[in-house]
Order: structure tokens, then sequence, then C-alpha cells
């Protein structure tokens, strides 16, 4: 997974911290989620528990 975003600079902020968590989760997130752009990566953070 990557991440990547153009739009407003706190919106971007926000959405990469929370990449960047999944990231670190080592999520792998549905495709037709990420390409939907009204879906919320934050949604995401409780499909995988964090990583020690």
């Amino acid at each position: 997974m990557a991440a990547s975003a153009i739009g407003p600079n706190e919106v971007i902020a926000r959405e990469i911290r929370v990449a960047d968590m999944l990231i670190g989760r080592i999520a792998s997130p549905r495709p037709d989620d990420l390409s939907d752009p009204s879906f919320k990566l934050k949604d995401l953070l409780g499909r995988w528990p964090e990583r020690r």
C-alpha cells in the first residue's frame, strides 16, 4: 500500500496520517473501498489491529 493525495492541506495531512497508520498495520484494503471517493480511510483502522 502507498499513499498520495491532492487537495486542501489539512485534509491531505489527516488522510496521509491515517494511510501511514494503515501501512504500519500492514493493512490490505479492498480496491473497491479505495476507489470510492466518499470512503473514509479512518473507517479501515478498526479492521486491522495495531502491530507491536
